[in-house]
């Protein structure tokens, strides 16, 4: 998907993922890859959204409750942060 993206001449931003049970060593890969081997940049929504960066328990009131789903007071943090990104990612 990165060349597809760079191909187009666009850049691609990276997302770590959230808590979710079961999936710990997945996402703990996958967050730790994209926040240390690739050097594009990320939004890290792990660390918006979940107690420490490799828990696996989301912060108080940021989930809904299916415990996979952020919940309206976390799309707000997580678009803060975004919006927050953006000279950086457009002003290259």
């Amino acid at each position: 998907i990165i060349q597809e993206i760079k191909k187009k001449n666009a850049v691609p931003v990276l997302v770590t993922g959230a808590p979710r049970l079961g999936y710990e060593a997945v996402i703990n890969q996958a967050n730790h890859y994209i926040r240390n081997v690739y050097e594009y940049p990320y939004l890290d929504l792990n660390d918006i959204v979940a107690e420490n960066q490799s828990s696996t328990i989301w912060k108080p009131g940021f989930s809904l409750t299916d415990g996979v789903h952020p919940s309206i007071y976390a799309h707000e943090q997580i678009a803060k942060k975004f919006y927050d990104m953006m000279p950086e990612l457009f002003l290259k």
